[in-house]
C-alpha cells in the first residue's frame, strides 16, 4: 500500500480490493491531498491510487460510502456527505467520476419544500442504509426516512411507535449521555431488519416490509423481539 488510511471505507468488488477515505492521515502527508483512495488486484498483487481533485469535494469527514449495482448499469460506488448537496459517484469499470447535485439532501438545511420531512436534520448522528436507489434512515423516535437518489426527494413512514416499541426518552444533548444507536440492514424482498438500542441490556429488534408508494413509505411489522446482552455491550 502507498498510504496509510485512518478509518477507511473497504469493498471487495470482483478481484480487487478498494480503500477508500481516512481523512486524518492527509494531515501527515502533503502528497495525500491528490489522493482519497487505492485499489488492490488480487491476480497482480500491486496497489494503484486513485487520483481526484480534494477541492472539487473538499470533506471526507463523517462520509459514507456505499456500493451500487444494477442489471446492465457498471458498478458504482456512492459518497454521500452530511452537509453537501451533492453525491459523488465512481464507476469501478471506467474509473469515472461524477459529480450530482441533489439539493435536497443537505441534512443540515432541511428542505422548505418538503415541509414533511422537516426533521431531516435529525438524521445526521445516523448511518443510511442503501437499497434500489434509496437512502433509508431509521430514527430515535421511529420514522424512516428515505431519500430517492433519482427522484431526488424525500419520502417519510408513518410513526411506528404503535406498531413497534416504547422507548425511553434521551437527553442527545447532555454531554454525559451518547444519542441510542441504530442500525438498518437490508433483507433483500423489501425487507429491513431495524436493532435498536434499548437501554438496560436489552436490544429491540424488528423486521420491517417496506413499499415505497407515491408520496411515502407504507411499512409494516413482520415481527418483533427483545434481546438481553451485557449492560456494558454497546451497539
Amino acid at each position: 500500500m502507498n498510504f496509510g488510511w485512518v478509518t477507511p471505507f473497504v469493498a471487495s468488488i470482483g478481484r480487487k480490493l478498494y480503500v477508500l477515505g481516512g481523512p486524518n492521515e492527509r494531515e501527515k502527508s502533503p502528497d495525500r491531498e491528490f489522493y482519497w483512495g487505492e485499489i488492490y488486484d488480487l491476480d497482480s498483487k500491486e496497489w494503484k491510487v486513485l487520483e481526484l481533485d480534494i477541492n472539487t469535494f473538499p470533506d471526507f469527514i463523517d462520509s459514507n460510502w456505499h456500493v451500487v449495482e444494477k442489471d446492465g448499469e457498471g458498478t458504482r460506488i456512492i459518497l454521500f456527505l452530511f452537509s453537501m448537496e451533492c453525491l459523488l459517484f465512481y464507476n469501478v469499470n471506467t474509473h469515472e467520476f461524477l459529480i450530482e447535485d441533489h439539493p435536497s439532501l443537505n441534512l443540515s438545511r432541511p428542505d422548505p419544500e418538503q415541509p414533511d420531512c422537516g426533521g431531516i436534520w435529525e438524521l445526521r448522528g445516523n448511518l443510511p442504509m442503501l437499497n434500489n436507489s434509496i437512502l433509508y434512515w431509521f430514527t430515535d423516535d421511529l420514522y424512516l426516512y428515505g431519500y430517492d437518489l433519482v427522484e431526488k426527494r424525500w419520502f417519510l413512514s408513518k410513526c411506528l411507535k404503535k406498531e413497534l416499541w416504547t422507548i425511553p426518552p434521551k437527553t442527545w444533548w447532555d454531554a454525559n449521555d451518547d444519542p441510542r444507536k441504530q442500525i438498518l440492514v437490508d433483507l433483500c424482498n423489501g425487507k429491513f431488519l431495524v436493532i435498536v438500542e434499548k437501554g438496560g441490556g436489552k436490544l429491540a429488534v424488528a423486521i420491517l416490509l417496506v413499499v415505497k408508494d407515491k408520496d411515502s413509505l407504507n411499512v409494516s411489522v413482520e415481527s418483533l423481539h427483545t434481546l438481553l446482552v451485557d449492560p456494558s455491550f454497546i451497539l
